[in-house]
């Protein structure tokens, strides 16, 4: 006996207290086939007659004890749908439903649908479209994102990559999380405009309150899905400043009317360069890391950690710099023996050695982080 086939599209509402609006989106999906296309509701704690009216409905009705938020409402849904294909559409009436279908499928092709608010901009406030320009330059900025709205209430997502994402969020962050997560996978995104309409009933979203919350939940996630940002650009910028200042104090002390650079300056330089080159190294694990746990797809530093001759090349690298630091230390020692222990002078050529030691050391501990990650991915596609 062949097995039964379910709908090959679930349509998720989250919903809390839109008696007024989610008759109006479920009116509008009811002439959608039911062998393809199922309809479920997640009332989200709702006090109102949010519950009566989708029984009203064909749909499956979802229901939690209290108000969780629109992230864990969409989690909610996602754990109950049945379809390989997941339509999100908000329950205040401001989406069309009549774009679902072809949202639906956009999703043969395509990992992400994102219907884009591209009409009706007249019907969002204006502090909220300040906001949404905002977040949607922050996100298209730091995390790649190809569509135009991130935070859009409306689109399409294929059910296996929307599991993997793991989603976190409880409230409002939720959109942002979706965008950020689908640009940092990898995902197949298409922008497919909408006409936005105005709401039906109250408003949930408060401006400052909300906005804020979708601001954390971007920088929150900028640590582990750009690390470029967070650590390696600024590591870099701190390692190229530190050896530069090395470099030009030991040549002699640098006088700037009457404030002069000498030994001081170079211990500051030597502690930049080794919090950049830290920061570096920190920045690539994390890399590596997010792609091994399949967070974030690979780019140019990943692929250069991953080729052998990299990883032998920062061994080597190294081995040279404590080799050379510990030589040009020795020499210091032996000098100062041999002018019989009299006053140090050399300090900043042993700040040099300080810096040369630390920093061969975090070449060999970084080549040997790769190595680990660098098996378990191989271990992994195998």
């Amino acid at each position: 006996m062949a097995p039964e086939l379910g709908p090959t599209t679930t349509i998720i509402i989250p919903a809390y207290n839109e008696e007024d609006g989610l008759p109006v989106v479920l009116e509008g999906l009811q002439a959608l086939p039911a062998d393809a296309f199922e309809i479920v509701v997640v009332d989200d704690g709702s006090t109102d007659r949010t519950a009566e009216v989708a029984r009203g409905f064909r749909c499956r009705l979802v229901a939690h004890a209290r108000n969780r938020g629109k992230g864990a409402a969409i989690r909610t849904g996602v754990a109950h749908a049945r379809g390989e294909k997941i339509v999100l559409i908000d329950a205040d009436g401001t989406y069309p439903p009549e774009a679902v279908p072809a949202i639906a499928q956009a999703l043969d092709a395509y990992d992400l649908v994102v219907g884009s608010r591209s009409l009706g901009q007249q019907h969002i406030p204006m502090l909220n479209r300040i906001g949404g320009f905002l977040f949607r330059a922050a996100i298209r900025l730091l995390y790649g994102f190809k569509g135009h709205d991130p935070l859009t209430g409306l689109y399409g997502i294929r059910k296996g990559p929307m599991e993997r994402m793991r989603l976190g969020e409880t409230g409002f962050g939720v959109e942002s999380e979706i965008s950020i997560k689908a640009a940092r996978m990898g995902l197949r995104i298409l922008d497919l405009p909408i006409e936005y309409r105005g709401r039906i009933g109250r408003a949930k979203l408060h401006p400052l309150r909300d906005g804020y919350r979708i601001l954390r939940t971007i920088l929150s996630f900028i640590m582990l899905y750009n690390p470029t940002v967070t650590f390696i650009l600024p590591g870099l910028a701190c390692l190229v400043l530190g050896v530069g200042l090395m470099g030009v104090l030991l040549l002699g002390p640098v006088e700037l009317g009457r404030i002069a650079f000498g030994m001081h300056t170079t211990l500051i330089a030597v502690m930049l360069g080794l919090v950049g080159s830290q920061a570096i190294v920190f920045g690539v694990v994390v890399k590596l890391y997010a792609l091994t746990h399949k967070f974030t797809m690979g780019d140019l530093v990943t692929d250069l950690a991953m080729r052998p001759g990299v990883r032998k090349a920062l061994a080597a690298s190294g081995l040279l710099s404590v080799g050379a630091g510990i030589a040009y230390g020795f020499r210091l020692v032996m000098d100062w023996v041999q002018g019989g222990f009299g006053d140090f002078v050399r300090t900043q050529e042993a700040e040099l050695v300080s810096f040369l030691v630390i920093f061969g050391f975090q070449l060999l501990l970084s080549a040997g982080f790769i190595v680990i990650f660098a098996e378990e991915l191989r271990s992994r596609d195998e």
